[in-house]
């Protein structure tokens, strides 16, 4: 019987009703036993329990009764306690207590085969606790201390497996057949017993006269059945469980070879993903390498849209260059050119730093400007030229900006020795190439735009009305960007730029109150008015509100 396909013996079904009726018998052979009912009847002064709490209740109460009569009967004298241990009927004996425990463990272990067969049908277990009990009073009142049953029933417990779990482990119908028998030889086998008990005892003794003895034939073939259910039914569970061991086996060896190969296919699967992972690394390097020439020839077509950029004019270097031959103080050059300066101040990097203007113009939070100017007298240069000496402070501050690894621009008016006046297309044109270059990627989708302003004629106008597209065009630069970091435009010599010079300042005053990014712009001039002796530095700070 499969217990897939159909319930188990012991369920409620109609699947299992050939199965009760195979234990029916058993339960006549006490119920419909006229003789067997009525010598019973004799002895019991309860009705006999059905339940197996009820007859540890019973066992308990029967020991307090005889505990109780003995000590009423015991006396004093310790050898009359011996001698009524060991003999008398109804007597608190030895031999009743060892009975009395070796019954309780045998119905412990027999109490798994009735609670099976009660799941089928709970009456029949119901009649293997009333013969149970009845068994027990009638070796109580009538078995004169037999001590052969309480080692029959301790032998027989022994033989009793765990069938609570039998039940679970193996529903075939083998172990459903064994069981039945158990259960029903187990029942009989109390019914023969307690008939003995209640037998005459002159019968008994003729009986154990007779040769050979017959007195215990009944009883005796009872238990031979008992153990030889049990004998088979520990034989059909062991091999029951071999197969199921066997099983087991096998179907772990299955498991295992199925797990090898799981295992296989994850590291086959593995290494495809990392081969996949390698070449869609080596395709995403190489869409990037090949957007970021797509940019950078982008960023080069651009660079040729918008005409004269120069190296120089954005080089610090270059620039350095020139000044350092004009201050060399400035740069800390002073061993070379020993007291060359006579007593004129020098634009040096600690002075520069301390200046409080310079201080705040760093450390707003908002974008600002600040314009250094003033008129250099030839007396404070090595050799006579047409630099600045305000203008190593613009070089002072890209160094600075630079190791700090600040976003920034430079342009200047003045590279090298000899100056010329500067368009201001030349000066934005150089400043918007420097800005793409940090994010060439926004030409990608603003080239066209960037190409038509550049090309307009408002941009190549003249000087006045060329300067606000142009600084237009260098704030939709800025706002392509989207840099939230602040941006540092450093301007030397911005007097050099034709036109009106306080136009240019007004455009980049423009520029910095509607940035979209913080914008800091740093603008040098060799004089704002002719009105100041050398040396004298006029400073002027402006920001957005």
């Amino acid at each position: 019987m499969s217990s897939t396909t159909q319930e188990r013996w012991y369920q409620k079904s109609e699947g299992a009703q050939k199965d009760r009726n195979s234990l029916r018998w058993a339960a006549l052979a006490v119920e419909e036993d006229p003789q067997f009912k009525c010598e019973a009847g004799k002895i019991l002064s309860s009705p006999p329990q059905k339940s197996l709490e009820g007859l540890e209740r019973q066992v308990e109460q029967l020991l307090k009764d005889e505990a109780r009569n003995a000590l009423e009967g015991a006396g004093s004298a310790e050898d009359q306690w011996e001698k009524k241990g060991q003999r008398g009927p109804r007597k608190f004996g030895r031999g009743i207590q060892a009975f009395a425990t070796s019954f309780i463990d045998f119905t412990r272990a027999y109490a798994g085969f009735v609670d099976v067969v009660r799941q089928a049908s709970g009456p029949y277990g119901e009649v293997a606790y009333s013969t149970l009990s009845i068994f027990f009073m009638a070796f109580v009142n009538e078995s004169e201390n037999d001590d052969k049953f309480a080692g029959t029933l301790e032998e027989l417990r022994k033989e009793f497996p765990r069938i609570t779990l039998a039940q679970d482990i193996y529903p075939q119908a083998s172990v459903e057949e064994r069981v039945s028998e158990v259960y029903r030889e187990v029942i009989l086998f109390a019914r023969e017993s307690t008939k003995y008990f209640l037998a005459k005892p002159w019968y008994r003794v003729v009986k154990g006269l007779m040769k050979p003895p017959s007195t215990l034939i009944g009883v005796d073939k009872a238990i031979q059945r008992v153990h030889s259910c049990l004998v088979e039914l520990n034989a059909e569970i062991g091999i029951l469980l071999h197969q199921n061991v066997q099983r087991i086996l096998s179907k772990n060896n299955k498991l295992l070879n199925q797990n090898k190969e799981v295992e296989a296919n994850v590291a086959y699967l593995r290494r495809e993903n990392q081969e996949l992972m390698k070449k869609l690394d080596k395709m995403e390097k190489s869409a990037m390498q090949e957007a970021a020439q797509r940019d950078n020839e982008n960023l080069e077509q651009f660079c040729r849209t918008l005409g004269d950029i120069s190296e120089k004019h954005t080089d610090p270097q270059f620039c350095r260059r020139t000044l350092e031959d004009a201050f060399p103080e400035a740069f800390d050059l002073t061993e070379s050119y020993a007291g060359w300066s006579r007593g004129y101040s020098q634009i040096t990097p600690e002075l520069l730093q301390s200046n409080d203007h310079y201080r705040s113009w760093r450390e707003r939070p908002a974008s600002c400007l600040l314009i250094y100017g003033g008129i250099t007298m030839g007396g404070g240069q090595s050799y006579q030229s047409t630099c600045s000496w305000l203008s190593p402070a613009a070089l002072h501050a890209v160094n600075k900006l630079s190791l700090e690894g600040k976003r920034l621009v430079f342009y200047s008016c003045h590279p090298d020795i000899n100056p010329n006046e500067h368009p201001s297309k030349l000066i934005i044109s150089n400043l918007s190439y420097r800005l793409i270059a940090w994010k060439p990627a926004i030409l990608r989708h603003r080239v066209k735009e960037f190409e038509s302003v550049v090309g307009s004629s408002q941009w190549n106008a003249q000087a006045n009305e060329s300067l606000q597209c142009q600084f237009d065009f260098l704030k939709r630069v800025i706002a392509s960007l989207e840099m939230q970091e602040d941006i540092f435009i450093i301007l030397d010599r911005v007097d050099l730029c034709r036109g009106p010079k306080y136009r240019f300042i007004e455009a980049v005053q423009s520029l910095i109150n509607c940035s979209p990014s913080p914008l800091k712009v740093l603008i040098v001039m060799n004089r704002i008015a002719d009105n100041g002796d050398r040396g004298e530095c006029h400073e002027l700070l402006s920001s957005k509100a």
